[in-house]
């Protein structure tokens, strides 16, 4: 059938394993170079070191989106080293590019919150065990990224640290009355 294709087309969920969901890689990418410039195999190391090797676009991948940002003048070469290593930043149409799709992210990690409730529903107890665990891990990364940022006013981030301070509490007296249940 014409223009079909196998597996879900919005899941990243394929026979093979996990890929990113479409579009995510191209956003990743704007978002890196909207930090500092790298090369296609520094975002290709980088994406693999941070999903632990979960998700790793292969330079198939990486490297036609970076000629298509390019050639939209959404980034540019801004050095060429050894062995023609091509080094991209983001132009200032790239920046506004970025900020959109940012926004767009945004929307959808508020729509992701109410729904992977579902997702939780579909795991098995190992698999949960574990995910809650990572969850928790994820969190810290995510609060040394609001702290660093300067997004965020030091008493929105403070008022914020102190709800997350009081969800800890009750999650940790919740978590010992269930392991003296267990006992």
């Amino acid at each position: 059938m014409k223009g079909s294709r196998e597996g879900p087309p919005t899941t990243g969920l394929h026979s093979g394993g996990i890929s990113g969901p479409r579009g995510l890689l191209r956003i990743y990418i704007l978002h890196r170079l909207s930090k500092e410039p790298m090369s296609g195999y520094d975002l290709i190391s980088e994406l693999d070191a941070i999903t632990g090797g979960t998700w790793h676009p292969g330079s198939g991948s990486i490297y036609p989106i970076l000629e298509d940002l390019r050639r939209k003048k959404l980034i540019e070469v801004v050095s060429t080293g050894h062995r023609s290593k091509q080094v991209y930043a983001l132009t200032r149409k790239g920046v506004e590019d970025f900020e959109t799709k940012r926004r767009i992210i945004n929307q959808f990690a508020t729509k992701w919150s109410r729904i992977r409730l579902t997702l939780l529903d579909l795991m098995n107890a190992d698999n949960l065990s574990t995910f809650a665990l990572e969850t928790m891990k994820v969190n810290r990364t995510a609060w040394d990224k609001v702290l660093a940022s300067k997004e965020m006013s030091r008493r929105e981030v403070s008022l914020r640290l102190k709800e997350y301070g009081l969800l800890l509490d009750s999650e940790l007296g919740w978590t010992n009355e269930q392991v003296k249940k267990l006992a």
